[in-house]
């Protein structure tokens, strides 16, 4: 069993690492390009529901938004 908590934190993990592979590109790249089952445009609506910029980077977040947006992407690839 896993808790919800664990899936979070694995969840905001592989966010983090993702946009460390791909520093220097724009939020919303480099998420498709490392989350190639979640839509670009569902992405780009995370973030601007986050009340981010469309043109954020990654070394932009806190560590909080990026629980925010793993939370939000999570939801997106499981359906929600």
């Amino acid at each position: 069993y896993i808790s919800h908590d664990e899936m979070l934190l694995e969840a905001t993990a592989n966010v983090i690492l993702h946009l460390e592979q791909l520093r220097r590109k724009t939020l919303p790249n480099s998420l498709s390009a490392a989350l190639p089952g979640i839509p670009k445009e569902s992405i780009q609506q995370a973030i601007a529901d986050m009340g981010l910029p469309a043109a954020v980077r990654g070394e932009q977040l806190t560590l909080e938004d990026f629980a925010a947006l793993s939370a939000a992407l999570g939801r997106e690839a499981d359906g929600d």
